[in-house]
């Protein structure tokens, strides 16, 4: 009997340490960032596989309104109970043990600069020629190759030797290049051409159109076409996905993200360009990015604006492509963000790009319609997305770890040698990316 006894305390005390050790394991899963923003009405879950979550203050779980779920990703957005805040709420789900991990909705914005970084500067042709490329007799002609009006306020594509490269190749229409974002203006005339069928994942939309105008913007630095109304593209002949991620007011949820990614990953996307980011390192958005990763399509994001080593999301993930913003005169712009995460710069100050047709959220800053100039690294990110299609139309087969190798390899330093934290392998050079050594 004694024997028997023994053995029930052990058992009994051995449940007990797996339980509290248990409790502890989740209470470290809850740590959140100091400084975040998020949906303060919804919490993503997962569950572990095969299970099911039994519940919380003793209710079940089916008893709290499933928002989203993204089957790929195991995941569902669930409303918070009123008169609880996110924060204790992700407490309580943590006490059943079934659950793989509870967190925030975390917003990301897009990657637009405050004005009050830097002089309200646009750059003009004429001065640019006199003070930057003076000597170089033949950039006249090369700066006016395309017939379309507005290439002359394009510098950035000087600063990256587009027209070099554009004889190598200028894309390919196989080559889909996905933009998450505020959407596109779906009509606008130097982009209707190039535009694939798109998708968005916020509701009360019912199409990708741009109701902001950042994402048409970033559009057109990839993939304005050829010889039209305005500008053009880096990678002219690439087609263009827009997935409409981004609320009229340029702040998106992780959850409409992740989804975003997922669907342009399942349709054809091979490079994914992401100008947007967020405090917060969320598990939902990493797994989104993994997802991709692990299809061969590589991400592009943005730095971040603050002008500091404050690491954002996505760029902060492995495996991502982060793009720092640099100026005319080929310096690192006083709002990029810097880091060792950096992998590339490009330019980013004042960049000439299509604009929504119609009147959006980004006119209150007294932008014309059709085409204006943004600043910021969600204008530098583009440019490498672009070099990305670019590599991918030159050669099918090629691997997004090789895309990347190539794009850092032969990208040009601006201040120190090699990689630096403000600038990473310095800016791109899309002439040297394409051309086959």
């Amino acid at each position: 009997m004694l024997n028997q006894r023994k053995i029930l305390s052990f058992f009994l005390f051995s449940a007990l340490l797996m339980n509290n050790s248990c409790s502890r394991s989740f209470m470290r899963e809850i740590r959140l960032p100091e400084k975040y923003e998020a949906e303060r009405s919804q919490v993503i879950i997962k569950r572990k596989p095969g299970s099911t979550i039994s519940g919380v203050d003793s209710e079940s779980i089916s008893s709290y309104r499933v928002i989203k779920k993204i089957k790929p990703l195991g995941i569902e957005v669930i409303d918070v109970p009123e008169g609880k805040t996110v924060e204790a709420f992700i407490k309580e789900l943590y006490l059943d043990s079934s659950l793989e991990f509870a967190e925030p909705n975390y917003l990301r914005k897009i990657s637009l600069a405050d004005e009050t970084f830097f002089p309200n500067y646009v750059p003009n042709l004429t001065d640019y020629l006199k003070t930057n490329l003076l000597k170089e007799s033949s950039v006249i002609s090369r700066v006016l190759s395309t017939k379309d009006p507005d290439r002359k306020l394009q510098y950035g594509l000087d600063k990256i030797n587009a027209d070099k490269a554009w004889p190598i190749t200028s894309g390919s229409e196989n080559v889909v290049i996905a933009v998450l974002d505020s959407g596109v203006d779906l009509n606008h005339p130097d982009l209707k051409k190039n535009l694939t069928r798109g998708f968005t994942a916020i509701n009360g939309t019912n199409s990708a159109n741009d109701d902001n105008g950042h994402g048409t913007h970033v559009a057109g630095i990839i993939g304005a076409a050829a010889n039209n109304q305005g500008g053009i593209g880096l990678a002219p002949e690439c087609k263009i996905m827009p997935v409409k991620v981004l609320a009229a007011k340029g702040s998106g949820t992780d959850s409409d993200i992740a989804e975003g990614v997922i669907w342009a990953v399942d349709h054809g996307a091979k490079v994914i360009n992401l100008s947007l980011g967020g405090e917060g390192a969320g598990k939902t958005l990493e797994n989104a990015m993994k997802y991709a990763y692990n299809n061969n399509v590589l991400v592009v994001a943005a730095m971040g604006n603050n002008g500091s080593r404050l690491k954002t999301y996505p760029a902060g993930y492995n495996n991502i492509v982060a793009v720092g913003a640099t100026d005319i005169n080929n310096k690192v712009t006083s709002f990029s963000n810097f880091g060792d995460w950096i992998s590339v710069s490009a330019p980013g100050l004042k960049i000439h790009s299509t604009f929504p047709t119609y009147k959006v959220e980004l006119n209150r800053y007294n932008l014309t319609n059709g085409y204006a100039s943004l600043s910021g690294t969600s204008m530098a990110t583009p440019y490498v997305s672009a070099l990305a299609g670019l590599l991918i139309s030159q050669n099918a087969q090629i691997k997004r770890a090789d895309i990347r190798k190539r794009i850092e390899n032969t990208a040009n330093d601006i201040d120190q040698t090699n990689f630096d934290d403000f600038s990473g392998f310095g800016i791109i050079d899309a002439y040297k990316a394409l051309r086959r050594e």
